[in-house]
Order: structure tokens, then C-alpha cells, then sequence
């Protein structure tokens, strides 16, 4: 009977539209017929185990093609007949997962791990589903225990101590963050030299540099860190796998002179484990100090350090590149002895998925930039507006380009417009670092973490304010530390303590455009009061745990003194 329907399955019009539509599917949907025929003509327990793991494996190859419902469906007729099929509640957990229903997804491991008893990975996929809610309440605790519990079973798995790492961060716990990070990178090294990869004298760069644009620039940092001889001097090199997506190949190629392209892992001679054990990755970074820090701290220290020795920028535009964007500005309509400044507002629309589930404050409204625009023209400047498409339309105005909408908009010439501006007027977003990568001055605006602040030293930047509904006053820095708010960017985080999210106000935004301007121009004034303003405002966030990069906003520190000596008091500073 086998035999003959596998003939008259693969000869049948049906199965040739299946084979030519969804070419992955012959095998389980073959052995799906198969194990129904089987049920039919020998009803008992073994056939319909076996048309339960036919299903299954069906469930298994809709979740590798992201036909997430179809997997779900597969899994419920598994379970249907197989209630304690282990696997098919594990496949549907993960189909839960990856449509952002948690609920689900936790409930689904759980099932899985009462059946099974304890497990580390199944332990670690239910505080992982956890965290992909951590903005809400309670969440991120919940997270750690059953981290907690996999490292109990698991204790050298260094993927597992990453992910408690990340928890910690997320709650503002930064010391223990640090901490489990470390951790890993021990594990990692250990491993590394038991399989003898310490002799191969190569650094890989981790994928997690490629998935945006903010990361492929702080590539800058990470190469600096070597050139300051901050580690080994081994070979940097890059892993190209074709099939991932790279967030800009310009800017990317930009790096070519100082780390070494590879084809993939196998041109390397290694395998995927291999990889991950040689890999730096954009979150952590060890330090020759024995200190473990995460990216924005470990940043801010290698630029600090860059600048205190005077060195130059890494990247410059090419001569080609630089008269292909002059060419670009034309037809913009730019003249040729224009200067411009470089203007993004982050909005929703491009990262729109993830502000739905988890609604960010690092979105803000364009309108509120418009009497930045009119003082940067009202001085004989240009704006040009970066961005992409789904944006609000900027108002036509006098020389303002709303280069989002334009057909000229590619990754090269945003990378041009960063780089050749006079400054770059930002909110918290990847593209905001490209300018600083090439020398360029960036003020940034509405920027939510005071505890992570733009760190190159030429940047000017303004936190977004806090408002405490039930006290009628703004949070204190040191209140947002000790709530773990001060890394904090979702809107949910900041509700759950009473707090509102204040943007900057447009006044708030001329000031530090104008400020701006005046140090292009030839150099801002401070008073002794400004600069002792400043002085206090690092000092409050080094204390708490922070660190201090940066130059916040003249008119900022100046309107908000009152929030400032409340910072100072509570701090006991």
C-alpha cells in the first residue's frame, strides 16, 4: 500500500502544484497523506501517534517558511491527537512568539516543561518570551527567575547568560548587567582556547553590527578600541552571509580599510559554533581593566579616550563619492556654495511593527522643529530633511528639502548629507551617529536616557522631561536611576511609575539649534554658571551609575536650574 500511494500522490496534478508552489513541503505533506492512510486502514495508538508527528513536522516547515497560523493550526491537530506531544506545544509556543503573542507563547512552554520537568532551554524560552514584553510590570523579574533557574541547570551555557545580562539592563540594574556579561564572554574564551581558536589570531565581527544603520556606525567605536590597543592584535574579520539583510551596503563598505570582508564562515574554516565563540558583538565589551561594559558605556569610554589624544575622525568622504553628492545637491536644488544642515525626526512608520507592540518615546512630532528650520534659513542655510517616505510631509518653505520624499533618496547620498552637513539636528535614532563617524557635529534633540548619553564630544544633546502626575513636578534624575527609567525608551516602562513623557518643547529646540550654530560659526558663549551647570549635571548622573558625554543644551540647563538643584539635593552631591 506504501509504495502505491506514493505513486498516485506523485503523479496525481495535485502534488505537481504543490511541488513547483512550495517545493519545501514534498516530504511532510507526502508523509501527512501517508500516516492518514495509515489511521484509516490500522486505527490504533502507533498510527495515530504517527499522524501526530506528521503533523508536527508539517508545523515545523510552515514555522521555517513564517507561515505562522498555518504552524499554529498544525500544532492544535498534533495536540489534538497527542495531548502530550512535547514538541508540537514547544513549535507552537515558538509560532506565538514570533506574532508577538506572549501570553501564548509562556503558556505554551509551560506546558511543555510540566511535561517534561526542568528544563534549561525551556526555562530560558519562557523568561525569553517574557522579555518581549518587559515594558510592562513585573515582566522583567518574572524574566530572571526562570533565567535564574536555567543557569542552575546550565550554568556555563554563555547564550544563557547574555539574555539574563539584557534583563538586568532593561530593569537598570547596570552592575549586574555588566556582571552576567562578563560571565559570558569567560565562557566564551574558555571555550574558545580548549578548542585551540585562540591560535587562529582572528576577531569576528558578530551580525548584530549589520541589523542597523546606528550599529554599522559604531563600528567606528569598536575599531577605534583596537587602534588604541585595547586588545589583542589579532585579524578583524567579517562574515558575509549573503541571505542577511545589511542596513546600509555604503556605509558598511566605508569600513573596508580597516576590517577584512570574507565571503562567508566557510571560507574561514569554521563552523557556526566556532563563529559565535570568536564573534564581538555590539552589546558587551571587555575592557583591559577587567570591566565588562555594555555598548553605550563602553563607546563613551573608547571615544573619551580617542579624543583626550587628540586623534582625527576615522572616515572621510572619497573624492568620487564627494563630487557624485555635490552632483546629488544640484539636483535637490541646492547652489553650489550652499551650507546646510541635516535634519531627522524620528516617526513610526519605518520601524512601525515593533512602536505598535511596544510604543517607544523616541518618536516626536516634525512640527515641533519648524522654528529650528526658520532660524537655521533666516541665516542663510539650508535644511534637508533625512528620512523615508511614511513620514509627515514637511510645509513647503524656502530653502528646505524634504529629501524623505524625495526620488533621490538612496543609501549613499544619506550617507553623504551626514557626512558633508554643517550640523545635524536629531532625535534618538541609528542615523543620528553617522554624522559623528565623519567629524560632524550632531545636536540631538529629545533624548530619552539620561543615563546614556550621545558620548563624541563634539555633540550637543537635550533629555526629554518626565512628569510625576501625582506630585505635579518633573522626575528627578536620580528618581529615574533608582526607578531603573534612566536607559528606559518605551512608553509603558515610565506609565507603570506614574510618569508622563514630556518632549521637548519647540523653544526648547531653537535654543540648542541656535546654540549650535554660534559653535559652527565660531564658538558659543558660556558664563561661569553655565559650565558649573554642566559640571553638576555630569557629576549627578556619574554618581547614579551613568556615565557623562556630551554637552547637554546652554538654554536647557538654564531653563530647568530648578530641576537640576533638585537633582543635586536628592543625590546627596
Amino acid at each position: 500500500m506504501k509504495p502505491f500511494l506514493k505513486r498516485t500522490l506523485k503523479t496525481s496534478p495535485l502534488w505537481r502544484i504543490v511541488k513547483y508552489a512550495a517545493p519545501r513541503y514534498h516530504r511532510p505533506l507526502l508523509a501527512l497523506a501517508l500516516a492518514k492512510a495509515r489511521a484509516i486502514l490500522n486505527p490504533g495508538t502507533a498510527s495515530r501517534k504517527g499522524l501526530a508527528q506528521a503533523h508536527l513536522e508539517l508545523a515545523k516547515c510552515r514555522l521555517y517558511e513564517d507561515a505562522l497560523p498555518q504552524a499554529v493550526a498544525a500544532c492544535d491537530k498534533a495536540l489534538a491527537i497527542d495531548p502530550t506531544m512535547t514538541q508540537a506545544y514547544i513549535e507552537r509556543g515558538h509560532a506565538f512568539a514570533r506574532q508577538a503573542k506572549s501570553p501564548e507563547a509562556i503558556k505554551d512552554y509551560g506546558r511543555a516543561l510540566s511535561l517534561e520537568g526542568e528544563r534549561a532551554d525551556l526555562h530560558m524560552l519562557i523568561g525569553y518570551a517574557m522579555m518581549s514584553d518587559f515594558d510592562l510590570p513585573g515582566r522583567v523579574d518574572q524574566a530572571v527567575l526562570h533565567y535564574s533557574k536555567a543557569l542552575e541547570l546550565e550554568p556555563d551555557k554563555a547564550e544563557y547568560h547574555v539574555q539574563v545580562g539584557a534583563a538586568y539592563r532593561q530593569s537598570g540594574e547596570y552592575a549586574k548587567a555588566e556582571k552576567s556579561w562578563a560571565r559570558s564572554l569567560e565562557i566564551k574564551q574558555a571555550l574558545a582556547r580548549k578548542r585551540g581558536l585562540d591560535l587562529r589570531k582572528i576577531r569576528l565581527i558578530g551580525q548584530s553590527w549589520l541589523a542597523a544603520i546606528g550599529h554599522l556606525a559604531q563600528l567606528d567605536t569598536h575599531i577605534k578600541m583596537g587602534l588604541l590597543g585595547w586588545r589583542r592584535e589579532d585579524k578583524t574579520v567579517l562574515p558575509l552571509d549573503p541571505a542577511f539583510h545589511i542596513s546600509n551596503q555604503f556605509l558598511l563598505d566605508q569600513w573596508r580599510p580597516f576590517i577584512e570582508f570574507a565571503p562567508g564562515l566557510a571560507a574561514l574554516g569554521l563552523s557556526k559554533e566556532d563563529a559565535y565563540l570568536l564573534e564581538d558583538e555590539y552589546f558587551v565589551t571587555a575592557f583591559p581593566d577587567g570591566r565588562t561594559r555594555w555598548f553605550a558605556s563602553a563607546a563613551a569610554t573608547i571615544q573619551n579616550e580617542w579624543e583626550a589624544q587628540k586623534r582625527s575622525p576615522l572616515l572621510r568622504m572619497s573624492e568620487v563619492d564627494a563630487a557624485r553628492g555635490k552632483a546629488g545637491l544640484a539636483k535637490l536644488g541646492l547652489p553650489a556654495d550652499a551650507w546646510f544642515v541635516c535634519l531627522h525626526v524620528r516617526e513610526s512608520g519605518f520601524w512601525k511593527h515593533l512602536d505598535t507592540v511596544r510604543p517607544s518615546i523616541r518618536d516626536c512630532d516634525v512640527a515641533a522643529y519648524l522654528p529650528a528650520i526658520r532660524a537655521i534659513t533666516a541665516r542663510g542655510g539650508w535644511v534637508i530633511r533625512l528620512g523615508d517616505p511614511s513620514m509627515k510631509p514637511l510645509p513647503p518653505m524656502e530653502r528646505v528639502v524634504d529629501y524623505a520624499h524625495s526620488d533621490l533618496r538612496a543609501d549613499w547620498m544619506d550617507v553623504f548629507l551626514s557626512a558633508s552637513c554643517r550640523f545635524f539636528l536629531a532625535t534618538p535614532s541609528g542615523l543620528g551617529f553617522v554624522p559623528s563617524i565623519f567629524g560632524v557635529p550632531c545636536a540631538w534633540t529629545n533624548w530619552p536616557m539620561i543615563a546614556v548619553p550621545p558620548w563624541y564630544g563634539n555633540c550637543l544633546w537635550i533629555p526629554k522631561l518626565f512628569w510625576n502626575e501625582k506630585e505635579g513636578r518633573h522626575a528627578t534624575v536620580p528618581e529615574l536611576f533608582r526607578d531603573g527609567l534612566a536607559a528606559a525608551e518605551y512608553r509603558r516602562q515610565f506609565e507603570a511609575k506614574g510618569l508622563s513623557v514630556s518632549d521637548n518643547t519647540p523653544e526648547e529646540i531653537l535654543g540648542l539649534a541656535l546654540e549650535m550654530l554660534e559653535r559652527t560659526e565660531g564658538g558659543a558663549a558660556y558664563s561661569e554658571e553655565d559650565e558649573l551647570s554642566q559640571r553638576d549635571f555630569r557629576r549627578v548622573v556619574e554618581a547614579h551609575g551613568g556615565y557623562s558625554a556630551g554637552r547637554v543644551g546652554r538654554d536647557f540647563l538654564r531653563r530647568h536650574s530648578r530641576l537640576l538643584d533638585a537633582a543635586l539635593s536628592s543625590s546627596g552631591v
